[in-house]
């Protein structure tokens, strides 16, 4: 544990920050191609909640699907650490979209490409390994966890 955590807590505070700035340069935005009033509060509102859904929707279809491939390794005898990876990526992938803001949103669909999961699952890896203690990286070792 002498590596160097993240700090989630400045991270989450410099994400809510730019999508505000997001959603208020989108506010403006509208305003400027000349819907005021109501109608500019009212587009912006409706972005959001179409955001949230997509992104409610995103987190449960990515994640049903990563974790029903998690199932399927476990029957056929395999690791399953990629399909875990790649349902808690799409899990966060949703909240993400979720979240009110143009930057978390691009951030979430990023999450959400299967091809662009290869570096963020490279990253967990590494902080699992150096949390377990490990040298290098790898797939999950069973025997370690075997009961005799």
């Amino acid at each position: 544990m002498s590596g160097v955590r993240a700090p989630w807590g400045s991270v989450l505070l410099v994400l809510a920050f730019a999508d505000a700035v997001s959603l208020w340069l989108f506010f403006r935005i509208v305003r400027g191609a000349g819907v005021h009033g109501l109608a500019a509060a009212t587009l912006v509102v409706l972005y959001v909640v179409l955001a949230f859904s997509v992104g409610m929707w995103a987190l449960r279809a990515g994640a049903g699907l990563s974790l029903g491939a998690a199932l399927e390794a476990w029957r056929t005898a395999r690791s399953p650490e990629d399909d875990l990876l790649n349902a808690l990526l799409a899990v966060l992938g949703g909240l993400l979209i979720a979240f009110p803001g143009v930057v978390s949103d691009v951030l979430g669909l990023v999450l959400l490409l299967p091809g662009a999961r290869a570096a963020p699952r490279a990253m967990l890896r590494r902080a699992m390994a150096e949390r377990r203690g490990a040298r290098e990286p790898g797939p999950l070792d069973v025997e370690e966890y075997r009961v005799e």
